[in-house]
Protein backbone atom coordinates (compact mmCIF):
# COMPACT_ATOMS: atom_id res chain seq x y z
CA UNK A 1 0.00 0.00 0.00
CA UNK A 2 1.24 3.55 -1.36
CA UNK A 3 1.69 6.52 0.97
CA UNK A 4 -1.16 8.60 -0.56
CA UNK A 5 -3.39 5.59 -0.43
CA UNK A 6 -2.60 5.43 3.46
CA UNK A 7 -3.36 8.75 3.82
CA UNK A 8 -6.35 8.90 1.68
CA UNK A 9 -7.82 5.70 3.78
CA UNK A 10 -7.04 7.78 7.00
CA UNK A 11 -8.45 11.03 6.05
CA UNK A 12 -11.83 8.78 5.38
CA UNK A 13 -11.47 7.15 8.63
CA UNK A 14 -11.21 10.81 10.88
CA UNK A 15 -14.53 11.88 9.56
CA UNK A 16 -16.04 8.74 11.26
CA UNK A 17 -14.91 8.93 14.64
CA UNK A 18 -13.96 5.83 16.76
CA UNK A 19 -16.24 3.65 14.96
CA UNK A 20 -16.86 3.02 11.13
CA UNK A 21 -20.09 1.44 10.43
CA UNK A 22 -20.87 -1.29 7.76
CA UNK A 23 -22.02 1.84 5.49
CA UNK A 24 -19.27 4.00 6.11
CA UNK A 25 -16.73 1.10 5.32
CA UNK A 26 -18.32 0.04 2.23
CA UNK A 27 -18.43 4.17 0.66
CA UNK A 28 -14.71 4.32 1.64
CA UNK A 29 -13.91 1.19 -0.17
CA UNK A 30 -15.89 2.06 -3.18
CA UNK A 31 -14.58 5.72 -3.06
CA UNK A 32 -10.97 4.66 -3.09
CA UNK A 33 -11.10 2.29 -4.91
CA UNK A 34 -9.41 -0.26 -1.77
CA UNK A 35 -9.50 -3.71 -0.80
CA UNK A 36 -11.34 -3.91 2.65
CA UNK A 37 -8.07 -5.42 4.19
CA UNK A 38 -5.94 -2.44 3.65
CA UNK A 39 -9.45 -0.41 5.52
CA UNK A 40 -8.92 -2.84 8.16
CA UNK A 41 -5.35 -2.78 8.27
CA UNK A 42 -5.27 0.73 9.05
CA UNK A 43 -8.37 1.76 11.02
CA UNK A 44 -6.59 -0.93 13.43
CA UNK A 45 -3.40 1.54 13.49
CA UNK A 46 -5.93 4.22 14.31
CA UNK A 47 -7.53 2.64 16.80
CA UNK A 48 -10.77 2.67 15.29
CA UNK A 49 -13.64 0.03 15.14
CA UNK A 50 -14.47 -1.87 12.58
CA UNK A 51 -17.89 -3.20 12.03
CA UNK A 52 -18.95 -6.25 14.80
CA UNK A 53 -15.34 -5.48 16.44
CA UNK A 54 -15.40 -4.39 20.40
CA UNK A 55 -13.17 -2.35 22.28
CA UNK A 56 -11.64 -5.43 24.16
CA UNK A 57 -10.40 -6.33 20.34
CA UNK A 58 -8.24 -3.13 20.09
CA UNK A 59 -5.06 -3.04 21.32
CA UNK A 60 -4.25 -1.27 24.85
CA UNK A 61 -8.29 -2.19 25.62
CA UNK A 62 -9.31 -5.27 27.42
CA UNK A 63 -8.84 -7.45 30.41
CA UNK A 64 -6.54 -9.74 31.45
CA UNK A 65 -7.32 -12.35 34.38
CA UNK A 66 -3.46 -12.24 35.22
CA UNK A 67 -3.02 -8.43 35.53
CA UNK A 68 -6.49 -6.54 36.02
CA UNK A 69 -7.88 -4.18 33.38
CA UNK A 70 -5.40 -2.30 31.11
CA UNK A 71 -4.90 1.53 31.70
CA UNK A 72 -7.01 1.59 28.60
CA UNK A 73 -10.38 -0.07 29.73
CA UNK A 74 -9.92 1.53 33.38
CA UNK A 75 -9.85 5.11 30.98
CA UNK A 76 -12.38 4.17 28.70
CA UNK A 77 -15.02 2.93 31.89
CA UNK A 78 -14.33 6.41 33.31
CA UNK A 79 -14.99 8.52 30.15
CA UNK A 80 -18.26 6.15 29.38
CA UNK A 81 -19.59 7.19 32.83
CA UNK A 82 -18.65 10.50 32.48
CA UNK A 83 -20.50 10.32 29.38
CA UNK A 84 -23.73 9.02 31.21
CA UNK A 85 -23.71 10.93 34.07
CA UNK A 86 -23.70 13.93 31.85
CA UNK A 87 -26.12 12.48 29.48
CA UNK A 88 -28.18 12.21 32.63
CA UNK A 89 -27.68 15.95 33.94
CA UNK A 90 -28.66 17.11 30.58
CA UNK A 91 -31.90 14.98 30.33
CA UNK A 92 -32.75 16.69 33.57
CA UNK A 93 -31.66 20.05 32.80
CA UNK A 94 -33.82 19.61 29.25
CA UNK A 95 -36.76 18.43 31.27
CA UNK A 96 -36.59 20.72 34.18
CA UNK A 97 -36.38 24.23 30.98
CA UNK A 98 -39.61 22.14 29.60
CA UNK A 99 -41.62 21.81 32.82
CA UNK A 100 -40.27 25.97 33.28
CA UNK A 101 -41.75 26.56 29.97
CA UNK A 102 -44.45 24.91 30.60
CA UNK A 103 -45.33 26.74 33.83
CA UNK A 104 -44.40 30.28 32.36
CA UNK A 105 -46.58 29.58 29.72
CA UNK A 106 -49.51 28.64 32.41
CA UNK A 107 -48.96 31.63 34.09
CA UNK A 108 -48.93 33.69 30.64
CA UNK A 109 -51.92 32.26 29.82
CA UNK A 110 -54.05 32.29 33.03
CA UNK A 111 -52.47 36.34 33.67
CA UNK A 112 -53.76 36.87 30.23
CA UNK A 113 -57.48 35.50 30.98
CA UNK A 114 -56.95 37.33 34.55
CA UNK A 115 -56.56 40.58 32.81
CA UNK A 116 -59.39 39.80 30.05
CA UNK A 117 -62.05 39.14 33.14
CA UNK A 118 -60.48 42.13 35.14
CA UNK A 119 -61.71 44.27 31.97
CA UNK A 120 -64.51 42.99 31.09
CA UNK A 121 -65.98 43.43 34.72
CA UNK A 122 -64.61 46.84 34.62
CA UNK A 123 -66.25 47.56 31.56
CA UNK A 124 -69.62 46.20 32.96
CA UNK A 125 -69.16 47.94 36.19
CA UNK A 126 -68.71 51.61 34.38
CA UNK A 127 -71.58 50.55 31.79
CA UNK A 128 -73.88 49.74 35.02
CA UNK A 129 -73.15 53.22 36.80
CA UNK A 130 -73.49 55.10 33.46
CA UNK A 131 -77.14 53.04 33.09
CA UNK A 132 -77.66 54.02 36.89
CA UNK A 133 -76.46 58.03 36.14
CA UNK A 134 -78.44 58.16 33.38
CA UNK A 135 -81.78 56.80 35.21
CA UNK A 136 -80.99 59.19 37.76
CA UNK A 137 -81.03 62.03 35.73
CA UNK A 138 -83.85 60.62 34.12
CA UNK A 139 -85.85 60.50 37.12
CA UNK A 140 -84.71 63.88 38.35
CA UNK A 141 -85.97 65.68 35.07
CA UNK A 142 -89.19 63.79 35.56
CA UNK A 143 -89.84 64.65 39.05
CA UNK A 144 -88.74 68.16 38.60
CA UNK A 145 -91.43 68.27 35.45
CA UNK A 146 -93.88 66.69 37.50
CA UNK A 147 -93.31 68.85 40.35
CA UNK A 148 -92.82 71.98 37.99
CA UNK A 149 -96.66 71.03 36.21
CA UNK A 150 -97.84 71.19 39.59
CA UNK A 151 -96.89 75.00 40.16
CA UNK A 152 -98.00 75.08 36.40
CA UNK A 153 -101.18 74.37 36.81
CA UNK A 154 -101.36 76.34 40.78
CA UNK A 155 -100.05 79.18 38.77
CA UNK A 156 -102.72 79.09 36.16
CA UNK A 157 -105.95 78.40 38.48
CA UNK A 158 -104.27 81.98 40.10
CA UNK A 159 -104.20 83.37 37.19
CA UNK A 160 -107.72 82.10 36.12
CA UNK A 161 -109.09 83.15 39.45
CA UNK A 162 -108.00 86.64 38.84
CA UNK A 163 -108.78 86.87 35.48
CA UNK A 164 -112.52 85.37 36.79
CA UNK A 165 -112.46 88.01 39.66
CA UNK A 166 -111.46 91.00 37.44
CA UNK A 167 -113.88 89.52 35.10
CA UNK A 168 -116.54 90.01 37.15
CA UNK A 169 -115.63 93.19 38.95
CA UNK A 170 -115.12 94.47 35.59
CA UNK A 171 -118.56 93.62 34.84
CA UNK A 172 -120.22 94.76 37.95
CA UNK A 173 -117.69 98.21 37.33
CA UNK A 174 -119.25 97.97 33.29
CA UNK A 175 -122.79 97.82 34.80
CA UNK A 176 -122.55 100.28 37.46
CA UNK A 177 -121.05 102.63 34.52
CA UNK A 178 -123.74 101.77 32.67
CA UNK A 179 -126.60 102.63 34.95
CA UNK A 180 -124.83 105.90 35.95
CA UNK A 181 -124.53 106.79 32.56
CA UNK A 182 -127.68 106.42 31.93
CA UNK A 183 -128.65 108.35 34.87
CA UNK A 184 -126.39 111.23 33.51
CA UNK A 185 -127.96 110.63 30.16
CA UNK A 186 -131.56 110.96 31.99
CA UNK A 187 -130.86 113.75 33.53
CA UNK A 188 -129.08 115.83 30.58
CA UNK A 189 -132.40 117.52 29.11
Amino acid sequence: MGKKTRQAIRGQLEKVGGKLSSSEFDKIKERLDVSGKLIRQQAKREDIRLPGQSRADLPGYGSSEAQGMFPAVLDYNALIGSINAQGNIDTQIAGMNAESAKNITQLQVGGSIDVANIQGDTAKYIADRELESALGVENIRTKGAIDLQGIINAGMANVENIRGEYGVKGKKIDRSTAILGSLVSAFNF
